[in-house]
């Protein structure tokens, strides 16, 4: 409690108010006259109640907290945090060495002992994963007590019956004549229920002998029990049959005229002789009780190249062992085969394949592991999964699959190893899956909006050309290179690396390099509408390799100057991360709110039928590509803090034109115009920042570049070299081939064509 301004009087008017309990009715029993100022009341109370202070824990006292024989990692480090706040001299080192003594043997001390931590903060993030398998652990042994309990107390009450039973036909003492027949003896037995017998097959006959049918079938059925499970009755009938995945690459293609009876035979006859006494399912067994009823995939974890990678959905439809390249990147796969062929989706969609690997892939657990080389299809799509185990591996692992039990179990040299599906992992798989399409939806509406950002085409329409490239040094370090075309004569080849390096300067290797626009000739303004209700968005939780690119990223720009820490902003904005085609990530800024409240600016951008005619029938071509382009314009310093973004280093704003504002292709549009405004149409033709200088005949084209090179000095614009092609005979441009000879067709676009699946019925024709 703290009064500001208030005297002795008041304060001690005050205290009591804020007394509870014991408290109170100490205050109450205060002699008269004894308390004169505040300070007395105020001592008074201290000395009364100084037993019930928190004692201050010493650094030492650490060592006392040690984890319980049952207790669990979650309860563990709750009290060890709640032990570090009360000690008076806190050090992060000792903290870590006091919490990992304390540890009892498990495999989250084992993983700290492996790679030591730096702090308790990448204790807690570690330690995450380890108390979800905990809880699922303790979550699965809770389930499976409860139904070991239904199971004995079913088993207890059918002995019961059977005992009532017994007694009951010992009283009444009628017994079958041993002169009937031995049908009518049969049937007698059936009839008095002493015996338990399996459920009867479906329609299943034995034989012409109506009399004999019952016991017939019951004894084959007790016949087919004792045999391996592979081998069924009767078939299911069924509508139609749904492959989840066809195509793909074959290593070993089955023959088409090849019976498939045959097959199935070869296959049971190599599995019976192997593991005659060893069935691989039975209907006896009773651990994964709990998981039959339910309908969720086979979700399974394995361990490939020292890996243990989870998220692998079993799929006895998938005709191939599919790895998405993301995993394949993670596993550091770089030499894929090249495979020639596409996968086919449940909907007929073509998924190509990058290539081809082969992984040396571990199935099982604690209990018995086998290894075998797998074959993987390697595709890059989006997808919840890790990889996808189709068919060819399946088969090579002698794996039979059980959805009902949710298990898989194969052998492993003279004994069975079961693998158990995780569940919880399964719908989080699915629970992702909707997220991706939501994510990929959501990315669209509020970072890469065309309208929003004309930046952002797809990567055919990027300006880029066509033909070989080869590097040159043009700056003084041997990094420092850009790209030229490799049609060029050896006097134009050098011709054009001198004018290159003359002009040296107007290239940016790093943000450090750009000395960004004059703010008197061009910046950035915010029009917000009149009225608008400032919104702070909520700070939106990221993954852990999002949270480090954004660490990295934000570190970049304050090095840079790009942006400031703010406090106290009444815009804010969450971060969107977008991987790029490199693997990399793009950190965007999320202006929907911001965007709402301002009006668009009417400024047009060009034409893009004039750009490619204008553009066309050019003897050599230069493409360029400004150096961040947008952050090379200043923001108005009075809208700065209107465009502030969240992460968890704290609050930031834009010192210079983000990505992601509604006008800002339209101010850097403007910029464009103004600066070559003497020169477009006739020598280069810009979008945006994308640029494109054009010569008619090859000995003008160095001097047309001169030209380029000293406007874009004079108001201080940068090149980005990586990006930049000089002195190529043909480009791709906003989507089009352009060549000497005019505008001719895109090859990517007709590719797209030819490659089209053939219609397979007369629905599809139409």
């Amino acid at each position: 409690m703290y009064i500001s301004g208030g005297d002795d009087k008041l304060s001690c008017k005050l205290f009591p108010g804020t007394l509870r309990g014991v408290a109170m009715q100490w205050m109450t029993t205060l002699p008269a006259r004894t308390i004169r100022t505040f300070n007395d009341l105020a001592s008074a109370f201290a000395s009364q109640f100084a037993a019930n202070k928190a004692k201050q824990l010493e650094v030492a006292d650490l060592f006392d907290i040690r984890q319980a024989k049952e207790e669990s990692l979650k309860s563990d480090l709750a009290r060890f945090n709640n032990a570090t706040v009360r000690v008076n001299d806190p050090d992060q080192k000792f903290f870590i060495k006091t919490f990992q003594k304390g540890l009892r043997a498990s495999p989250f001390s084992d993983s700290l002992a492996l790679k030591r931590p730096n702090s308790m903060d990448e204790i807690r993030a570690r330690a995450e994963k380890h108390i979800e398998v905990e809880e699922d652990q303790a979550e699965r042994m809770a389930e499976e007590r409860v139904q070991t309990k239904r199971n004995e107390g079913r088993i207890i009450a059918q002995n019961a019956d059977v005992s009532k039973r017994s007694e009951a036909a010992h009283k009444d003492k009628h017994f079958t004549p041993l002169n009937e027949k031995r049908a009518q003896i049969l049937r007698e037995i059936c009839h008095t229920r002493l015996l338990r017998f399996p459920p009867a097959s479906d329609g299943k006959i034995l034989g012409n002998n109506q009399t004999e049918c019952q016991y017939s079938t019951r004894k084959e059925e007790r016949q087919d029990r004792r045999r391996s499970r592979s081998r069924q009755n009767s078939p299911i009938p069924h509508k139609g049959v749904i492959s989840t995945i066809a195509g793909g690459a074959h290593k070993h293609p089955l023959k088409i005229d090849q019976p498939r009876k045959e097959v199935q035979e070869q296959t049971l006859s190599h599995s019976e002789n192997e593991h005659r006494d060893r069935p691989l399912l039975s209907r006896t067994k009773t651990v994964g009780e709990k998981r039959r009823g339910c309908d969720e995939p086979m979700v399974i974890s394995i361990v490939a190249k020292q890996y243990k990678i989870e998220r692998v959905l079993i799929d006895q439809e998938s005709s191939a062992n599919i790895l998405y390249w993301t995993t394949a990147q993670k596993l550091g796969v770089r030499n894929l085969t090249r495979c020639e062929g596409v996968l086919y989706g449940f909907a007929g969609e073509r998924v190509p394949i990058r290539g081809t690997v082969e992984i040396e892939t571990t199935f099982g657990d604690r209990n018995g592991t086998r290894t075998i080389p797998v074959v993987y299809t390697v595709v890059d799509i989006e997808a919840s999964y890790n990889i996808i185990m189709g068919r060819p591996a399946l088969n090579k692992l002698e794996a039979v699959v059980s959805t009902h039990h949710l298990c898989m179990k194969f052998p492993t040299g003279r004994a069975i190893t079961t693998v158990w599906a995780d569940i919880t992992t399964a719908r989080r798989c699915y629970e992702d899956s909707l997220r991706i399409e939501l994510a990929s939806k959501e990315a669209e509406v509020n970072v890469l909006d065309i309208d929003l950002d004309p930046r952002y085409f797809s990567e055919e329409k990027r300006p880029h050309p066509v033909g070989d490239l080869k590097e040159v040094q043009i700056g003084m370090s041997a990094d420092q290179k850009t790209n030229i075309g490799t049609m060029l004569g050896e006097k134009e080849e050098s011709q054009l690396i001198s004018t290159l390096r003359r002009n040296a300067d107007i290239f940016a290797w790093t943000a450090r390099d750009m000395p960004r626009i004059d703010p008197g000739f061009m910046c950035h303004h915010l029009s917000v509408s009149p009225g608008s209700k400032p919104v702070a968005q909520r700070k939106r939780k990221q993954g852990e390799e999002k949270r480090a690119a954004i660490k990295d990223e934000v570190r970049k720009l304050l090095a840079a100057g790009f942006v400031k820490e703010v406090q106290y902003p009444t815009w804010l904005a969450n971060v969107v991360m977008v991987k790029k085609a490199n693997g990399r990530w793009r950190m965007c800024t999320d202006y929907t709110d911001l965007n709402k409240a301002c009006p668009k600016d009417p400024y047009p951008l060009p034409s893009i039928d004039r750009l490619v005619d204008g553009v066309s029938g050019h003897a050599l071509l230069s493409l360029m590509d400004a150096y961040s382009g947008y952050n090379q314009i200043r923001m108005n310093p009075a809208n700065e803090e209107k465009n502030a973004f969240i992460t968890e280093e704290g609050a930031f704003c834009y010192k210079v034109m983000p990505f992601g504002l509604k006008n800002a292709g339209a101010t850097y549009q403007c910029l464009m115009d103004k600066v070559f405004q003497e020169i477009i149409g006739v020598d280069m033709e810009v979008y945006v920042d994308d640029m494109v200088v054009k010569s008619s005949k090859e000995e003008a084209h160095y001097h047309t570049l001169e030209r380029v090179f000293t406007i874009l000095r004079k108001n201080q614009l940068r090149l980005n070299p990586e990006k930049c092609s000089f002195g190529v005979r043909a480009g791709k441009f906003l989507g089009f081939m352009l060549t000497e000879r005019g505008i001719e067709a895109n090859p990517d676009k007709c590719q797209a064509i030819i490659d089209m699946r053939s219609p397979q019925n007369v629905k599809e024709v139409y």
